[in-house]
């Protein structure tokens, strides 16, 4: 029985509440404690290292020369530019996990079959993403948003941050340090549709697993066809890579701000800047919601049919289609592990609109194989035991506040702490001495403040909704 369930014994409660707010050796022991699918606290911990030396990596793209230089070509041939292509859509695995564990849960408890619980869901993964953000103001303030000193600020960039609508503004509406949280909105405003439509399905209506499986997949359908009408054809997808600076990935003011905080000479002018319309067009594909919940249904998708093969005992499976999963998923992986040329043709749109679907369907059937039972024909002991190694537990537990902090932390180290002679080395070099030292203070960081302020306040939040559950 779990203390945290709103229906368990009025004894349980009250040994619970009697229970202090801090706990600290508690919550440092419980970081290298697994959780009830190990082998996801392993793909989420690659993910989080994978995304910490992507962002650290681009964070030394930024002092190359932009293209045509000499410079740039180099840096065309060098494993920091495969590396970003490889990994450029590693927040797949993130969206993947988070759709499968909603639905999972979902379909799992039925506990929760009135509107109240659903709303008092939606507030509990509401306030699930705070912590979070109280860490990032007040690193915030006290050491200054990077572009601070140099553009107008507002009460309504607090807003947009606070309100999950950053995904939606404007850049102009953004602080910089904070603009890892665009993936926060999409993971929240999906948790707000997804669960309302599954509890529709599942408590409501009371449909089967196999009409809900058939729902998700028009949804996953529906994913693809509107990222086709979002996407601007205009747009050259290889060529805009390959010649594009990160700066493109943000605004001149913008990027010029970030610069002077750090009192380094700004390598571009603004008549070689991207347009403000390519830009715009570029954002509309990538952050908002309704382009990036694809990889979500495939997460939900995966709980449905390893409930549904559950049920079945895992008696209907196909040694075949195995293999021809495997196949197809070490293939896409493949494909995208090839250095794209300068001159490349781009991929049919229609292939530019799906990939992301493709790659979290890669994904996901990759966990499957972890899940299911040892005796399934799809199990993979090997891959299973490399995921839920306990080394990695502790990654996946501080995943989300090291995702939010990690760039400020290497940005300052190479901006104005001891790291600002890496400047000078080649990016191969720099990146990973960078990682290590951005590793280490994150981790360090996000543990102190997962064991004295992120897991206090989910206890103290989870208490005054019990109390004002009982006064109801």
């Amino acid at each position: 029985m779990s203390y945290f369930s709103l229906d368990g014994s009025v004894i349980a409660v009250f040994f619970w509440l009697k229970m202090p707010i801090y706990q600290p050796k508690e919550d440092f022991k419980s970081l290298f404690e697994s959780n009830s699918f190990s082998s996801i606290d392993g793909l989420r911990a690659l993910s989080s290292l994978l995304i910490i030396y992507l962002h650290v990596s681009q964070l030394f793209v930024l002092f190359i020369a932009t293209y045509p230089s000499a410079e740039w070509f180099n840096y065309l041939q060098t494993n920091a530019f495969l590396f970003g292509v490889i990994f450029v859509n590693i927040l797949e695995v993130y969206f993947v996990l988070s759709g499968f564990l909603l639905t999972y849960s979902i379909l799992t408890n039925n506990k929760n079959e009135n509107h109240a619980n659903y709303f008092l869901f939606i507030f509990k993964r509401f306030l699930r993403y705070y912590p979070g953000l109280i860490l990032m103001f007040v690193y915030m303030h006290l050491f200054g948003d990077l572009e601070q000193p140099y553009l107008p600020q507002s009460l309504s960039k607090y807003a947009v941050h606070l309100l999950f609508i950053m995904n939606y503004a404007k850049f102009d509406s953004w602080f910089y340090t904070l603009h890892m949280n665009w993936s926060n909105c999409v993971d929240f405003h999906v948790y707000i549709v997804l669960s309302l439509i599954l509890r529709t399905l599942w408590i409501r209506y009371k449909l089967g697993l196999n009409q809900i499986l058939k729902i998700l997949i028009c949804l996953l359908i529906l994913s693809i066809i509107i990222c086709y009408c979002s996407f601007d054809s205009t747009i050259q997808i290889v060529k805009s890579g390959t010649r594009s600076h990160p700066f493109y990935q943000t605004t001149y003011e913008r990027s010029k701000a970030l610069f002077d905080t750090y009192n380094l000479t700004f390598p571009l002018n603004k008549s070689e800047f991207i347009d403000r319309y390519k830009l715009s067009s570029i954002v509309q594909f990538y952050i908002p919601t309704h382009v990036r919940f694809g990889s979500f249904i495939t997460g939900s998708i995966l709980a449905v049919k390893l409930l549904i093969h559950k049920n079945e005992n895992f008696m209907n499976e196909n040694k075949i289609k195995k293999y021809i999963y495997w196949f197809l998923s070490l293939f896409l992986f493949a494909i995208l592990c090839i250095r794209p040329s300068m001159n490349q043709a781009d991929p049919p749109v229609i292939l530019i609109c799906s990939i992301r679907q493709f790659i979290s369907m890669g994904i996901g059937y990759v966990l499957y194989t972890t899940l299911v039972d040892r005796k399934s024909l799809y199990y993979n002991n090997y891959l299973n035991k490399f995921l839920s190694s306990k080394y990695l537990i502790p990654f996946s537990k501080l995943s989300y506040l090291s995702y939010l902090i990690h760039t400020r932390i290497a940005y300052d180290l190479v901006g104005k702490g001891p790291l600002k002679i890496l400047i000078q080395y080649h990016i191969d070099i720099a990146s990973p001495i960078c990682f290590i030292f951005t590793l280490i203070i994150t981790e360090f960081i996000a543990c102190l403040y997962y064991c004295l302020v992120e897991q206090p306040f989910i206890r103290f939040t989870s208490r005054m909704l019990i109390v004002s559950k009982k006064k109801e």
